[in-house]
C-alpha cells in the first residue's frame, strides 16, 4: 500500500484534515461499504481543523466519460454537507472539471495525469477542459488556493475558497 495506512484513513496537514477515501469497493455507494462510510461520518465529526478534504477516485459530479458516480449524492454527500467539508478531489474520468458550490462543497475531477477523454458541460460545472493536468493547492490561513496547470505551465482553472466561520 506504499506506506498507506489502510483502505481509508485520515491525515493532517497543517490546518488541513484530509479524509481519504477507498472507492473502487464494487456497489460502494450501497451497503457494502458501511463501515467505510460509518467511519467517515465518525472522523469528520471529530475534526476541528480549520479545513476538510475528501478525497476518492470515483467522482460524486463529473460530465465526462464515466460520469456522475451513481449513488454518491444520497450514500456520501449527506455525509459531506452535515460536516461541512469544504472541498473533494477525484479522478477517474481523464480531464479536469470543477463545479460551482453544490450544497456548499466545490467538487473537482483531476484525472488527466496520462491521457485526456472529453468532457462535457453539466448543470454543476464550472469549468471543464479535457487537458492533461495537475493540481496545486495551497493553503494560507483562511484561503485555500487551487491551480490547475497544464504540463507546459499554462493555467487551465484557478480557484479560491474562503474558511467557514465557527471552526
Amino acid at each position: 500500500l506504499l506506506g498507506v495506512p489502510g483502505l481509508y484513513y485520515a491525515t493532517t496537514h497543517g490546518p488541513v484534515d484530509l479524509f481519504c477515501l477507498d472507492s473502487s469497493v464494487p456497489g460502494i455507494f450501497g451497503d457494502v461499504a458501511k463501515e467505510q462510510w460509518d467511519w467517515l461520518d465518525d472522523a469528520l465529526a471529530r475534526s476541528h481543523n480549520q479545513w476538510k478534504i475528501v478525497t476518492l477516485h470515483h467522482p460524486p459530479y463529473s460530465s465526462g466519460r464515466h460520469g456522475s458516480t451513481p449513488g454518491a449524492d444520497e450514500v456520501l454527500e449527506p455525509i459531506l454537507r452535515r460536516h461541512h467539508v469544504d472541498l473533494v478531489l477525484a479522478g477517474h474520468d481523464h480531464h479536469y472539471e470543477r463545479t460551482h458550490p453544490v450544497h456548499g462543497i466545490t467538487y473537482v475531477v483531476s484525472g488527466g495525469g496520462c491521457k485526456t477523454t472529453r468532457v462535457g458541460r453539466s448543470s454543476f460545472t464550472a469549468v471543464a477542459d479535457a487537458t492533461l493536468n495537475f493540481l496545486h493547492v495551497v493553503v494560507r490561513g483562511d484561503r485555500l488556493l487551487a491551480t490547475a496547470i497544464r504540463p507546459d505551465g499554462r493555467m487551465v482553472d484557478r480557484f479560491e475558497l474562503r474558511a467557514r466561520e465557527g471552526r
